[in-house]
């Protein structure tokens, strides 16, 4: 029986061959970039592999293949590995780097800044020719493609990850060969060495130009819409867009990808149907089409798949040969990882190759599965074979689930393939007749209003999504086993077995993901958390008590209104699986303590909203907010409790009812969380009145949230004395233009051996207790 089963495996694995052989190599990257197998190493495994292929027959064939193409994927990754090449200049200083325009961001109406990116060969005189780098600067120096320019400007500084479950986006540089941010806005500047002499390129560039000028003529959110399908640049979506299409499940369908080439080729097609009995003039004018398609669309992962499937798929028709996806697909991932291995850490590079797999592979099963739907059969194949195989990536990249997918997302795909055909019309259009062209991109603008406004209404309904944090990943490759096996349960079990273990996969998935939100801490019993959360120049904690209630402490803000609770506050939450917040405390309504919490408002419900009951403090902007969202609005001052769960509370401890701050950081709420043996101060921006109150208390406690961010001007070392700490926090953003933490409260600190952990330097930092015990863990 074994063997029977050995030899079926065979069998299996000679008749898509080329299939396995693209996976085995994408093992082989992965092992070779997660072990850091050194280059040395991979060419002794891969000579290795070569010489027992060589005399290799029979059964030792079937192995010694499998050896090699993972050999082949090691070697891949040491040699780039071994090809990467760290920018020689630090972060800070100012260089000149002399290079080649690659590709532009495109920039809305109201931007004044603009993004290219630059292939370069010369810095400060040094030779570099590794990736690519990526340049800020006024909108209206912007070079065009292919352009030899130089550039003189500031390195900006890498933001790593800094808290559990953030985007890494110094990792997110490196997978797209991306080594370095420069800004020539402040103070630098942009020449020409030598104008492009491609024509190619200059068409290109000057039709996206002009069409995007067409679509900053609509209003800000029909423009951000219209130019992410139009031009593959979403980066003008708002949030809630964002969020909007992530909740209802239809984010594959704004996703530039097979799709969108699909309409694409299938216009094609139809506009050159008179040239199909000229099979290869056919084939010529099809496929520079879609290689333009796909230079407008700045060629990302799901882009290069799918042009390169369309082009074989052409190239089939050419030779007379059988269309045969699969094979097309393992073409296709075999390519772009050779071009760029990182990719296969990509999320944009995951979710497409994987979906139009499974699209490709449970196609003919599930709609036998539906065939007593009719001509429906195919609809609903397509729903649930792309929606299952977006599950588990979902939930791991965007941390949620959304059942409403499933229903709206053929809907979407037709809708969004109606202005995917408009976006082509427009820019065919767009060289001789403007007009036309904004016709198209105004009549897209309102279809996907439209369907934006439908999906939010949709998305208001319980159950059309949830929120499930992040899976581990050993979930999300059992989850794809399951479903890879799913013909074999609809073959050999049946069609009711089959959605069973459909409906199995789908319901028991969210409660893997809950088993990688528990605490990360080993302390035995009932374990209260406390993270300080890393935002940058500003201060946010969040208390998670042992029966999953939970507090947020203030919720940082520097930086461009609602970026900080928008794209770190809300992911980060959503990353642990929070799904609401039992109370906020807003220390006092500086923009550094506040901006995020109105983000969370908007987002999340809200139990209660506690904001500074000093009197004469101005706490418009949260009350609108907390208003809005039927949050429950309390002002605290001092001999107020608040119990969070048995055995936790917070006590607040300043300002009195009767207090007048001449200014908002005076007014900050002190309190103090206590837990056991354990307690933590949380102090705001409290200034010489607060510090007199805690001085005078006489509290000691285990845990102190230093005042300001550590700022010289709150520090009073009599506050210490009485406190006595253990563990000191300082909450501040890297290299502000503060001097946060000064020096004296550094030296302070370290003088009298109170452990200090800082955000800038150890990201989010958290602690748990059981009552008796404390353990710290930082993400840095």
């Amino acid at each position: 029986m074994l063997g029977r089963l050995t030899d079926k495996i065979k069998a299996l694995f000679y008749s898509r061959i080329l299939f396995w052989l693209v996976l085995l190599f994408a093992a082989g990257i992965a092992a070779g970039f997660l072990f850091s197998i050194s280059l040395k190493a991979a060419i002794i495994i891969f000579v290795v592999s070569l010489f027992l292929l060589i005399p290799a027959f029979g059964e030792k064939l079937y192995w010694l293949i499998v050896f090699m193409a993972m050999s082949a994927g090691i070697l891949t990754a040491s040699l780039h590995s071994t090809a990467y090449q760290a920018f020689p200049i630090e972060s800070g200083e100012r260089i000149g780097i002399a290079g080649y325009v690659s590709h532009k961001e495109l920039s809305a109406q109201n931007d004044e800044n603009g993004v290219f990116y630059l292939r370069p060969y010369d810095i400060d005189g040094l030779k570099y020719d590794f990736g690519e780098v990526k340049i800020f600067c006024p909108v209206g120096q912007l070079p065009s493609l292919g352009d030899e320019v130089l550039v003189h400007g500031e390195v900006m500084a890498a933001e790593k990850k800094a808290n559990r479950g953030s985007f890494d986006y110094d990792e997110y540089l490196k997978r797209n060969s991306i080594t370095a941010s420069v800004s020539a806005s402040y103070g630098g500047s942009i020449s020409i060495i030598a104008e492009n002499d491609n024509k190619f390129y200059d068409i290109l560039d000057s039709l996206r130009g002009k069409l995007n000028m067409q679509i900053n003529r609509l209003d800000d959110e029909a423009a951000g819409l219209v130019r992410g399908i139009f031009l593959g640049d979403k980066s003008d979506l708002s949030f809630g867009d964002k969020e909007n299409l992530i909740q209802s499940g239809i984010l594959h369908a704004f996703a530039v990808s097979g799709m969108h080439v699909g309409y694409v080729l299938s216009f094609s097609a139809l506009l050159f149907f008179f040239l199909r009995r000229h099979k290869l003039l056919y084939f010529i004018c099809n496929a520079i089409l879609l290689i333009a398609y796909g230079f407008v669309m700045n060629f990302t992962p799901s882009v290069s798949r799918a042009v390169i499937m369309a082009l074989i798929a052409l190239a089939a028709i050419l030779f007379d040969e059988k269309k045969d996806s699969l094979t097309a697909w393992a073409t296709a991932a075999l390519l772009c990882l050779l071009y760029r291995p990182l990719w296969l850490f990509d999320a944009g590079f995951q979710l497409s190759f994987i979906t139009v797999f499974f699209i490709i592979y449970l196609g003919d099963s599930l709609q036998e599965l539906f065939s007593r739907t009719g001509r429906f059969a195919g609809v609903i194949s397509l729903a649930i074979s792309s929606g299952m195989a977006a599950v588990p990536l979902t939930a791991y990249y965007f941390y949620m689930i959304s059942p409403l997918g499933f229903v709206l997302s053929p809907v979407a795909v037709l809708l969004v393939g109606v202005c995917v055909v408009w976006g082509i019309c427009a820019l065919l259009l767009v060289g001789f007749f403007p007009a036309g062209a904004y016709i198209f991109a105004y009549g897209a603008g309102a279809l996907l209003k439209l369907l934006t406004f439908a999906t939010e209404k949709l998305t208001e309904i319980w159950g059309s999504f949830f929120i499930i944090g992040s899976p581990k990943l050993i979930w999300v490759l059992l989850f794809y086993v399951l479903l890879f096996l799913l013909p074999l349960c609809r073959k050999y079990l049946g069609r009711i077995a089959a959605v069973v273990l459909c409906l199995i996969m789908l319901i028991g998935f969210p409660f893997t993901a809950a088993l990688n939100n528990h605490s990360a801490s080993s302390l035995a019993g009932e374990v209260l958390e406390v993270s300080f959360i890393d935002v940058g120049q500003g201060d946010c904690t969040l208390i998670i008590a042992p029966d999953g209630k939970t507090v947020l402490i203030d919720g940082g803000g520097e930086g461009s209104s609602g970026s900080v609770g928008e794209y770190i506050l809300i992911p980060y939450l959503k990353s642990r699986g929070i799904d609401k917040i039992d109370l906020m405390i807003n220390t006092h309504p500086d923009f550094d303590h506040t901006d995020g919490l109105v983000s969370v408002l908007d987002y999340f419900p809200v139990g209660y909203c506690m904001v500074t009951g000093a009197r004469d403090v101005d706490n418009e902007r949260l009350e609108k907010a907390a208003q809005k969202n039927d949050t429950v609005m309390l002002y605290g001052t001092s001999g107020e409790k608040v119990t969070i769960s048995e055995g936790i509370e917070i006590d607040i401890l300043f300002p009195t009812a009767d207090f007048y701050g001449s200014n908002e950081n005076e007014a900050s709420i002190i309190c103090l969380l206590t837990y056991g043996e354990h307690s933590f101060m949380f102090t705001g921006d409290t200034e010489d009145e607060g510090i007199d109150f805690i001085i005078d208390s006489g509290l000691r406690v285990d845990v102190l949230k230093v005042p300001h961010h550590g700022s010289y001007y709150n520090f009073d070392d009599l506050m210490y004395e009485t406190l006595q700490p253990d563990y000191a926090v300082i909450s501040c953003g890297a290299n502000n233009s503060y001097g946060h933490p000064h020096r004296e409260v550094r030296e302070y600190l370290a003088d009298n051996r109170i452990k200090t952990y800082r955000t800038d330097l150890h990201g989010e930092i958290s602690f748990f207790s059981n009552g008796r015990t404390m353990q710290v863990i930082t993400n840095k």
